[in-house]
């Protein structure tokens, strides 16, 4: 391996924009004279609307799928995606391919050249499926071939001991890597009232739901949670969502009485500076996974709306879980609430609301854990030490 800029090749199938914690691999890597290529899904609207790639990295499109959603079309895209990796693979012949879904680890195979070395870094955990053929096949593969790989991350220890179980590897081998932002070190000027405009009232207190707006987020119990809130109490929903399933959240709000306080905000894909200014103008953030899947059960290191609370000094609520008490309670920097309990949580959010003073010290211990443990420059250190040093 070339000791002073390695080659890494980043495989998956997504566009590389839907994944920050990749994004931030791939500057560090870039800043650290890595030689850097990502083979994913051509960006569209994403690659405009983003500033996350480096401009050092080189970029290679895959094929479009085929058309068509039978099982006849979704095979013929699985070949197409697994040759035009492997052909990309011995073409460039990397010092370094980092795959990074169970797809791009099944596309890139079991066998590498001599003086390569494979890494898979999952952000999901591969599991059963109820749909989805290919990723079913995937998935089984990744647990047939685990001891191939020279190094396997996952975000989250949760996530890292089903694996290690289901593909009968020592967890001790899986490095754990949280999905967290890069460090903050200045808390940006924060954008939220001024985006929302006369949408938001000027008195109001923001309660701030970021991410894909789905039932995976108990928004409902949020919403029901509200008849305890404080009057000036509103609920902001920054994401996008289908228009189905936002009518039935307006709907909820109406029939609890709060439909004026619960505000849909979707600006589309955002650069992640932007993006972060918004979030800083919450006075407390809903970072709620349902534990609707072992992913979302084992997501406390996996949640990058947790560590972006976290970073941004902002306090949060969030659901019960494995690790969750200890990083968010024990962390001092928001409160664990009990799902199936509107009135409990509302209960809760009300005395934050109402405690400017405790909602100070929760964001300040958040700007604590940020930037002493929970940034992605320090939990990614171990894997740029193994990438830097060849073995």
């Amino acid at each position: 391996m070339n000791a002073h800029r390695p080659h890494v090749l980043f495989v998956l199938r997504p566009p590389i924009e839907n994944y920050p914690p990749t994004l931030n691999q791939l500057a560090i890597l870039t800043e650290q004279g890595f030689r850097v290529t990502v083979l994913c899904a051509p960006s569209g609207a994403l690659g405009a609307a983003s500033d996350g790639v480096p401009g050092a990295v080189r970029r290679i499109d895959l094929p479009r799928s085929a058309a068509g959603s039978g099982l006849t079309a979704r095979m013929l895209g699985v070949i197409r995606f697994q040759r035009a990796v492997r052909h990309c693979v011995a073409r460039l012949r990397p010092d370094v391919v980092i795959a990074c879904d169970a797809e791009a680890a099944w596309a890139v195979g079991a066998k590498h050249r001599p003086g390569e070395r494979l890494v898979w870094h999952f952000h999901e955990l591969p599991e059963h499926q109820n749909q989805g053929f290919s990723v079913n096949l995937a998935n089984r593969w990744v647990w047939r071939h685990a001891r191939r790989p020279d190094l396997i991350v996952f975000p989250d220890p949760g996530r890292a001991a089903v694996f290690a179980a289901d593909a009968g590897i020592p967890v001790e081998s899986i490095q754990i890597v949280a999905n967290c932002p890069r460090p903050v070190h200045e808390l940006p000027s924060p954008t939220l009232r001024e985006a929302l405009g006369a949408l938001l009232p000027a008195w109001a207190r923001v309660v701030l739901y970021h991410g894909p707006i789905g039932p995976d987020h108990a928004l409902e119990t949020g919403i029901r949670s509200m008849r305890f809130w404080p009057a000036d109490g509103c609920f902001v929903l920054k994401g996008k969502g289908t228009p189905e399933y936002i009518a039935t959240l307006r709907a909820l709000a109406a029939a609890e009485g709060v439909g004026g306080r619960v505000l849909v905000y979707s600006p589309g894909f955002q650069p992640y500076e932007d993006h972060c200014r918004f979030i800083a103008g919450a006075d407390l953030g809903w970072t709620v996974l349902a534990p609707m899947s072992r992913n979302w059960e084992f997501s406390a290191y996996a949640s990058n709306k947790r560590f972006e609370c976290m970073a941004l000094g902002v306090p949060q609520v969030t659901n019960s879980g494995p690790m969750l008490a200890e990083l968010i309670e024990q962390g001092g920097c928001g409160v664990c609430v009990p799902l199936n309990d509107a009135q409990a949580v509302g209960e809760t959010i009300a005395a934050l609301l109402t405690d400017r003073a405790r909602r100070m010290a929760m964001g300040a211990a958040g700007r604590r854990l940020h930037l002493e443990q929970f940034h992605y420059d320090r939990q990614f250190a171990p894997v740029l030490r193994w990438l830097s040093s060849g073995d």
